[in-house]
């Protein structure tokens, strides 16, 4: 396409957005006020995504990429901006997007952004597809590969150990995911759609995944990979299983459980809801001991887990129920609500019960601003957003982990 185009406008997910009097075109790896050449790639109606295929007019702000993927690869979004300047656009982004919340004008103007401390190679898991041998991701948008050949994000020891065991795998593996621990023990999971024969690996642990039966089986080493925080001057250890969730930045998870910590009361009656594996509840439930906390999971695997972690930490102050959030009917009123759902945010048949609730508090932790500001909307009768803090707990991407304190009105 020859047209040149202006960003107009910036989305909350870092989309540079232009209207034309026709179509309106999303287009990521752009900055405000740039010029640029569209290369379309997708369109439904008169929107239009794109992808730049020439930058006309550069922002100021615009770096050299450090990252020779960037633009190919979808997973980083800012990589063309300094890191500094990354994290003031996503700050700038949810606080204009906060506005809309009733209610929460001084959340907005006080928003309290939470850094990296080590924004390069931070994640402790990384998945990549197996073609011709080599290690690839997917383009953006496409389901095309392309060969990695670096990324700044992943550890080094991940990504070593990627390129280590790539040739010593069956020809029938088509995915391998590396999750990685503080003390750097690592534990590997292969894909395939059939049973295939593996060979001892250098790795602490190794699962199978039968994509046809949707089934992990445990091949070899340690059954769980253990995690250790430290969090206000005490250490916490749990353990996860191939699919258990775990923060990706262990760095920013240890400052975002302290945070949390900061905001919930030190004793009463706390409700943990999509608990997981009960890390943020075993934390909370550790450090107040006068702390009753009761946590919530829908998955029997994952509350196994959590009874397990909570041992691991000898905490007796929490107990672990199985059932959907949903779906569950609270008896008692607690001191406080801690929530932090998936990205789909708090469903909507189960937000008006847990208004009715009466808890003094509500913290909310969240991976996905957009149905953050939804549900605060929706629990603006009942609760005021008192504050807001940005967690970068994925730099250089767009994502961002929020937590939102509301006080019952």
């Amino acid at each position: 396409m020859d047209e040149v185009l202006k960003v107009e406008d910036v989305t909350l997910r870092g989309n540079g957005i232009t209207k034309t009097p026709d179509l309106t075109f999303e287009t990521p790896f752009v900055l405000y006020g740039e010029t640029y050449r569209p290369h379309i790639l997708t369109s439904k109606g008169s929107r239009v995504f794109s992808l730049p295929e020439e930058i006309v007019t550069a922002s100021p702000k615009r770096r050299v990429p450090d990252c020779k993927h960037f633009g190919t690869c979808g997973a980083c979004h800012f990589r063309h901006l300094s890191y500094e300047e990354s994290i003031a656009l996503k700050a700038d982004l949810l606080g204009e997007a906060l506005q809309v919340v009733p209610g929460a004008s001084k959340a907005s103007a006080d928003l309290l952004v939470v850094p990296a401390p080590n924004p390069l190679h931070y994640r402790n898991n990384a998945r990549f597809y197996i073609q011709h041998g080599k290690l690839t991701q997917n383009k953006m948008l496409t389901h095309e590969k392309f060969v990695v050949e670096e990324c700044p994000v992943v550890t080094d020891r991940t990504f070593r150990t990627a390129k280590t065991v790539l040739p010593m795998l069956p020809g029938e593996v088509t995915e391998i995911e590396i999750r990685e621990n503080e003390a750097g023990e690592q534990m590997l999971i292969l894909s395939a759609a059939s049973t295939v024969q593996v060979p001892e690996l250098p790795v602490s642990s190794c699962y199978l995944y039968d994509t046809q039966k949707k089934l992990f089986s445990h091949h070899s080493g340690a059954k769980t990979l253990r995690h250790t925080l430290h969090i206000e001057e005490i250490d916490f250890t749990f353990a996860m299983g191939p699919d258990s969730f775990f923060q990706v930045h262990s760095a920013m998870a240890e400052l975002l459980y302290a945070a949390v910590a900061r905001v919930v009361p030190m004793e009463g009656l706390l409700y943990d809801l999509y608990a997981g594996t009960g890390t943020m509840g075993i934390i909370m439930a550790k450090l107040f001991p006068k702390l009753t906390v009761i946590s919530m999971e829908r998955g029997r695997e994952m509350v196994d887990i959590a009874k397990r972690n909570a041992v691991l930490n000898g905490v007796t102050n929490i107990s672990f129920e199985e059932g959907d959030v949903r779906e569950a009917r609270f008896h008692q009123s607690p001191e406080c609500l801690l929530v932090d759902p998936p990205r789909g945010g708090l469903a909507s048949e189960s937000l008006t019960h847990l208004c009715s609730l009466g808890a003094k508090t509500l913290v909310y932790v969240s991976c996905n601003p957009e149905t953050f500001i939804r549900d605060a909307i929706a629990m603006s009768d009942a609760y005021t957003l008192d504050s807001v803090q940005l967690f970068d707990m994925t730099p250089f991407t767009s994502h961002m982990e929020v937590m939102g304190v509301f006080s019952m009105k």
